[in-house]
């Protein structure tokens, strides 16, 4: 299971990646939000772009070892996804100026500021 996670994480970094780089609109916080707020409400609409918000999530949660320190985050043990994706969403909507900005670059961002590590 490790394996795949890990697999799974990589790929979708990939995939954001390649995506940033040609522009990132599809995977901006404006393009995801709202899926990532389906998601966090439980709604049974767009089920792909809640399906990427997750994966975001999953992939920036199980990419701490390689995110640098001042970046790194530390979610309580037990998170879950949904409390992930609440922490996404408060911290897109307090700050829209970032909303153009990809949605990984955000949760980032988000989880650090949330769940800052203990040096």
């Amino acid at each position: 299971m490790r394996i795949f996670s890990a697999i799974f994480a990589l790929s979708t970094l990939a995939a954001v990646n390649a995506e940033a780089a040609g522009g990132g609109a599809e995977l901006s916080g404006n393009a995801l939000v709202e899926s990532c707020r389906a998601f966090l409400l439980q709604k049974t609409s767009d089920y792909f772009g809640q399906g990427v918000c997750v994966g975001i999530m999953h992939t920036v949660v199980a990419s701490q070892a390689g995110v640098k320190q001042q970046f790194r985050s530390c979610p309580p043990g037990g998170s879950t996804l949904r409390q992930d994706a609440a922490v996404i969403v408060a911290f897109i909507d307090k700050h829209p100026e970032r909303r153009h900005e990809p949605l990984l670059s955000l949760a980032i961002d988000a989880f650090h500021e949330a769940w800052p590590c203990q040096n």
